[in-house]
């Protein structure tokens, strides 16, 4: 029995149908793997936002601490908590070194709140070394709970 060239054509109707629905199916889980790489990507570029905020606000208090060495030499920078507000205001006028380090205190705890999550700072002095450390609130393994992240850098003034 030989088939003839219509009878091939209708019995091989469907199958176009069924390729493109495939296609159509592969296609739509590529976009969402796209998207779902995409929301990774903004992820980790957060977490990477906040660590560098953090070591640039760390060395900008390091800078700041040694440009004022009297008042690093009277420990005026080493405060547990920091203070949250200062009596003269440095920024416009002149002041002396313990009155210059609260301002600088108040002034990088208020940056380090604003652009880090809970973001707040420590420093401690032993000798010539400076320790400053930076911590921040995430939630680094999606399970809702915040984690303290830290930067942590030690110089030498």
């Amino acid at each position: 029995m030989r088939l003839t060239g219509m009878y091939r054509r209708q019995k091989m109707h469907g199958v176009t149908m069924i390729e493109v629905m495939v296609s159509l199916v592969i296609l739509a889980f590529s976009l969402l793997g796209i998207a779902a790489l995409h929301g990774l990507g903004v992820k980790f570029g957060n977490k990477a936002y906040y660590r560098s905020q953090a070591t640039a606000q760390a060395y900008d208090i390091v800078d700041r601490m040694r440009a004022n060495p009297a008042a690093v030499a009277a420990s005026n920078y080493v405060q547990d908590p920091l203070p949250s507000s200062y009596s003269s205001d440095c920024g416009s006028g002149t002041c002396d070194a313990a009155a210059l380090a609260t301002y600088d205190l108040v002034n990088w705890n208020t940056v380090n709140g604003t652009i880090l999550p809970n973001g707040n700072g420590a420093i401690t002095v032993s000798g010539s070394d400076v320790t400053v450390m930076v911590n921040w609130v995430e939630d680094s393994n999606d399970d809702g709970v915040a984690d303290v992240k830290s930067v942590s850098i030690t110089a030498q003034l």
